[in-house]
């Protein structure tokens, strides 16, 4: 969503989608194709502008805010654009970034109105959304850095990097998954208590790494250790969490196990003492990954599953999924299907 919030942006994801006929799966992935796919289209010299952007979204976000100066970003800028010659003493070369600062001043302002992620405001300049300034970050540490480990050890606890490491980690496994998949297994290794946020932290980098680009191996220690957190933990907000990560990670405990209830005489409030005969019923509310099964077959042409005042909602409605199917924030596997209404939960 905050790739849309303005035309530029919104006309840049267009175009990335009609040159592939396909948006990326993984984030990172689809950040870096936009931010090239922006910066390539409308600067001639479009790897100075990234090293640029990359430099000024990581001394920024060292800074812990998001706004900064014109004379901070002119600093860096004019790093790349002057370059020293070799021998030029300090005083030479302050001199000569002094000359060449109406130069520096006129890029700038090109690249702030034309790339698209930068926006000014009261005086001072920020990114168009923090995202970008985190995945920026992260780019900057996996070019210009080479000890990816040592450069985060500091970050794992700190709120204000957790975007960045995710991203990093992401970043990392499109060409390199051994350092991503590296990283994340020494995380799960240390010893950790409540509330896990490194172990946390980790295991949704490693759901942020495509699953074609996961170690086996290292997803099954992942696996492990969150379901040794389910089984301990009393926290209900670690615990939903951890069952959300477990949920894109690839849960694979049984969800669809049904419980027996023993039949007998119960005093039930408002109808008293009643008799229920034995049934079942299911030990977790209906997941996505389970009501995406009735979907797959076909669940929504089949007559044969709808009673007859189904039927008339069906062919009235004309839906083909439950309301919020398609949002992602209602969307993780193993968490409860929502926006079903009766006859659709009585056809399933």
């Amino acid at each position: 969503n905050e790739l849309t919030e303005t035309p530029l942006m919104l006309t840049a994801i267009c175009i990335l989608y009609y040159d592939g006929r396909r948006l990326p799966d993984q984030r990172a992935e689809l950040y870096k194709k936009f931010v090239d796919n922006l910066i390539y289209r409308r600067f001639d010299d479009p790897e100075k502008v990234i090293n640029f952007l990359i430099e000024l979204a990581y001394k920024v976000h060292e800074t812990g805010r998001r706004g900064f100066d014109k004379d901070f970003a002119l600093k860096i800028l004019g790093s790349l654009y002057i370059k020293r010659k070799r021998g030029e003493t300090d005083r030479r070369y302050k001199k000569n970034l002094e000359e060449n600062k109406p130069k520096l001043e006129g890029k700038f302002e090109e690249i702030e109105q034309d790339c698209g992620l930068l926006k000014r405001d009261n005086g001072q300049y920020d990114f168009w959304h923090l995202t970008f300034q985190e995945f920026l970050t992260a780019r900057y540490i996996t070019t210009k850095r080479f000890e990816y480990e040592k450069e985060i050890k500091d970050y794992w606890y700190k709120d204000w990097y957790k975007e960045v490491i995710k991203l990093l980690i992401g970043l990392l496994s499109i060409d390199n998954q051994g350092w991503a998949n590296r990283i994340v297994k020494d995380a799960l290794k240390r010893d950790e208590k409540s509330p896990f946020s490194r172990l946390r932290l980790a295991t949704r980098s490693l759901a942020d790494i495509h699953g074609d680009n996961r170690d086996n191996s290292v997803v099954d220690k992942a696996h492990d250790r969150l379901l040794f957190i389910l089984d301990t933990e009393e926290d209900p907000e670690i615990l939903v969490d951890v069952g959300e990560i477990l949920g894109w990670l690839g849960d694979h405990r049984d969800l669809e196990k049904f419980i027996k209830i023993s039949g007998r005489e119960y005093n039930l409030e408002g109808l008293g003492k009643t008799r229920i005969n034995d049934f079942e019923i299911t030990k977790f509310p209906v997941t996505n990954q389970w009501y995406e099964k009735f979907i797959k077959d076909e669940g929504y042409s089949n007559n044969g599953f709808w009673s007859k005042e189904g039927k008339e909602w069906l062919s009235n409605e004309k839906v083909e999924c439950p309301r919020y199917w398609h949002e992602r924030k209602w969307k993780c596997p193993n968490s409860p299907v929502v926006g079903v209404c009766w006859y659709e939960a009585d056809a399933f």
